[in-house]
């Protein structure tokens, strides 16, 4: 398959098979009944992103919302992953869509380029960063498929690419330290922050001790372009 695609060969529509979800959702109550901080995010904040891809281009160009939409504009993407629709009603489903419209920002926020080694950060990010802030159970129930796709990439660049592991190792360590120290990326209100530059953004959000990892000339050995 394409090196830079990441449908992980039908392993994250397998587990969606498989997934518990009468299980996830207890284990969402139980934490809302012992966290207050989860309790008044799913049951009070519930942030949501409902702007368009014309909103985004109205925000200052080197602002987090500019830097955003210069990435979907330049490679023609349109915005999906239930914007502009109505907010889920049951928590599962809401965490479920919520982790997807944020994991561009997660790349931005994280320090991770938009390449295909810089996938790495976010995807570390999410293995690490909920369990600061979860049970280990709801932790992992709601970050599975990330190990199929960060594992997928690690494996790949041991076995074929031995000059991008040092790259690799720096960016999954780093994306570990952030994710453990930083707040919970789930509770973010990403919308609040869209407006400020990067680093003021961060530092909004509560992401701490993130240095942005520059990939993009492993990536090309990694993508064998060169």
């Amino acid at each position: 398959i394409p090196i830079p695609s990441d449908p992980v060969m039908g392993l994250n529509q397998a587990m969606d098979d498989l997934r518990d979800e009468k299980e996830l959702t207890r284990l969402i109550d139980i934490e809302k009944e012992k966290n207050p901080k989860v309790r008044r995010w799913l049951d009070e904040e519930r942030h949501y992103m409902g702007l368009t891809k014309e909103d985004f281009s109205k925000f200052d160009p080197e602002s987090f919302g500019g830097v955003y939409y210069r990435h979907i504009a330049d490679n023609g993407y349109e915005l999906n992953l239930g914007w502009g629709y109505e907010v889920p009603k049951d928590d599962l489903t809401y965490i479920r869509i919520r982790s997807g419209q944020i994991h561009d920002f997660e790349h931005l926020m994280t320090g991770g380029q938009f390449n295909s080694l810089g996938e790495l950060m976010p995807y570390y990010f999410r293995m690490s960063n909920p369990f600061s802030h979860f049970s280990p159970e709801l932790a992992a129930g709601i970050s599975q498929m990330f190990i199929f796709g960060g594992t997928r990439l690690v494996m790949r660049a041991f076995l074929h690419y031995p000059q991008v592991w040092p790259t690799v190792l720096s960016c999954i360590t780093q994306a570990i330290h952030v994710g453990k120290t930083s707040e919970s990326t789930h509770m973010m209100n990403y919308e609040a922050a869209l407006h400020l530059p990067i680093p003021e953004a961060r530092e909004m959000l509560g992401f701490r001790n993130v240095v942005d990892m520059d990939t993009r000339e492993m990536d090309l050995i990694y993508t064998e372009q060169v």
